[in-house]
């Protein structure tokens, strides 16, 4: 039978899921959260940086003697940035590359020196530019910057001094913006860092709004800075009162709302297209968070919140709820599936979705219209060649390939439904190898398939139109 993952708005919100020691969580005091490219999510705790898969969680810690490992436990920052993720800690920087499933240690040049130091300095937040770029923040050696793909960055001074460097953000420009405790909130261009405004005098964190619009957070209440009119206001709490002006850090969602974070009273939704202002606190309900000192959120490619809370590990809030539909084939309805016993998938540029099955040939579903439409093998020209279909590609031209035990590959003209085949002749055998196990078309648009018993590997030669054996050796 075919299961699909099927969303569906909810009236109110789920109950929260949550993630502490309990399910592998190295430590519930979570001060930072990232999604990779791959979908792992990243989480820098009090013990450890863990990534979790959906499931489970992969601990990093620092290993005695060990080079490659975590520089130090405490984790206060992570950025996934070119397959790489950069994590700042109370004892430095380091990156992790999944080229080599090893940590590497980060340098900086200092100012007023040629020669590059291992960073061990105190790492307050990492944010990458739209080039790649990435900026550091540090207790004691102010704002570094590393181009991309540089593991040596540079010191960048105010007035030639070292001063701390609690927050940054940039905008939809490209501009950066930080805030440099004891001074106020400053922005770096040209190579240098210029004081804006001194209003205020220490914040926690920052962020840039769709209206380029700076947010501050301090632990004395919430402000924005417009750049183009360069006025400071404090958030108006005549309109909404926030439920604590001690705040952690702010996150901007796919909604354009502003989550605030705050130390020991949950979270402030601001949205100001409607003017209202929800809260979301700690409690013993399902639909309650378990910590009020939320220290960061972040929201995922599927709108996921993902919590990080101090005490409290991390919280999740699914806006949708996501049952699974079960597709089954019914011999009284041609508009069903062909088959149960499902072997393969394949998404074309349409979106639609073809699916193999174990002796039932195959089916298209066109997921808007919710049709099926079958396909089997018929004797003759032109049909699929067999029933049993384990392996379909989509090629870049949006061709169908489809791989069969004991029918060999076929390609698909999906205009008018008829299939081509395609031999896969081995000289060893001195015949044709009819029973595929897989197709793939790499980086380089480059076509391959393998057969099931010997390992053969076959490659499409487009100019012949045709599969050839690729390595005679196995001949």
């Amino acid at each position: 039978m075919l299961c699909l993952w099927q969303s569906k708005n909810a009236d109110a919100m789920p109950p929260m899921k949550y993630l502490g020691i309990e399910q592998g969580l190295s430590n519930n005091m979570v001060t930072c959260i990232t999604q990779d490219s791959y979908g792992f999510m990243w989480m820098g705790t009090y013990d450890g940086l863990d990534r979790y898969d959906g499931s489970q969680f992969k601990i990093f810690r620092n290993l005695w003697g060990a080079e490659n490992s975590l520089v130090n436990n405490h984790v206060k920052a992570i950025t996934a940035v070119n397959n790489k993720i950069f994590v700042g800690t109370r004892g430095g920087l380091m990156y992790y590359d999944y080229s080599d499933s090893r940590f590497h240690a980060l340098y900086y040049l200092p100012a007023e020196s040629h020669r590059a130091v291992k960073l061990r300095s105190v790492v307050n937040q990492i944010v990458a530019d739209h080039t790649g770029a990435i900026y550091v923040t540090t207790d004691d050696l102010g704002l570094l910057k590393f181009e991309k793909s540089d593991s040596i960055g540079r010191q960048l001074n105010y007035h030639n001094k070292r001063l701390p460097v609690q927050a940054i953000a940039i905008d939809k420009a490209n501009r950066v913006w930080l805030f440099m405790n004891g001074i106020g909130l400053c922005r770096y261009d040209s190579q240098k860092i210029t004081l804006i405004n001194n209003t205020i005098s220490s914040a926690n964190c920052l962020l840039s709004d769709q209206h380029s619009r700076i947010w501050i957070g301090t632990n004395n209440g919430l402000y924005t800075y417009t750049p183009d009119s360069r006025l400071l206001l404090k958030f108006d709490e005549t309109r909404a009162k926030l439920s604590s002006e001690n705040i952690f850090s702010l996150s901007l969602t796919q909604r354009q709302e502003i989550w605030v974070a705050t130390n020991g009273d949950g979270i402030n939704i601001w949205n100001e297209r409607t003017g209202k202002l929800t809260y979301l606190k700690a409690g013993e309900t399902a639909r309650s968070l378990r910590s009020g000192a939320v220290k960061a959120v972040y929201e995922d490619g599927e709108k996921r919140k993902w919590i990080a809370t101090l005490r409290g590990g991390v919280n999740i809030i699914d806006d949708h709820i996501m049952p699974f539909h079960v597709f089954t084939h019914n011999a009284l309805n041609k508009n069903s599936v062909v088959n149960n016993f499902i072997l393969s998938f394949c998404e074309d540029e349409n979106h639609d979705i073809w699916i193999g099955t174990d002796g039932g040939g195959m089916s298209h579903w066109d997921s808007r219209k919710n049709t099926f439409t079958s396909y089997v093998h018929q004797p003759g020209p032109g049909s699929l060649s067999s029933n049993f279909v384990v392996s379909m590609v989509n090629d870049y031209t949006h061709k169908l390939w489809v791989a069969t035990f004991g029918g060999g590959i076929d390609a698909m003209d999906k205009a008018t439904g008829h299939f081509k085949h395609y031999t896969c002749y081995n000289p060893g055998l001195k015949a044709e190898e009819k029973n595929l196990w897989k197709l793939y078309e790499d980086h380089q648009r480059h076509l391959w398939a393998s057969a099931t018993w010997n390992g053969a590997l076959y490659l499409l030669n487009r100019a012949r139109d045709q599969f050839e054996l690729f390595d005679k050796r196995l001949i």
